[in-house]
């Protein structure tokens, strides 16, 4: 199991004022957190933001490595 903490939570570095905090940019920290796990299927758990961050992650890449969402 992979847990991490979003940029600007938990113990985390906040991005940049007023940027960094779209969809697309964490979805690419989340893609990146599923690159460091390996090669593999993976199950993504999220809440609230780190919900519509899966959301987004899968409808946008068709991310092939997704074995379920929950």
């Amino acid at each position: 199991m992979v847990a991490y903490d979003a940029r600007g939570h938990g113990e985390s570095d906040p991005a940049p004022a007023d940027s960094g905090y779209s969809y697309d940019d964490l979805g690419a920290d989340l893609e990146a957190v599923i690159a460091a796990a390996g090669e593999g299927r993976h199950v993504l758990v999220g809440h609230s933001m780190g919900a519509h961050t899966i959301a987004h992650l899968a409808t946008r890449t068709g991310h092939g490595s997704l074995a379920g969402i929950v």
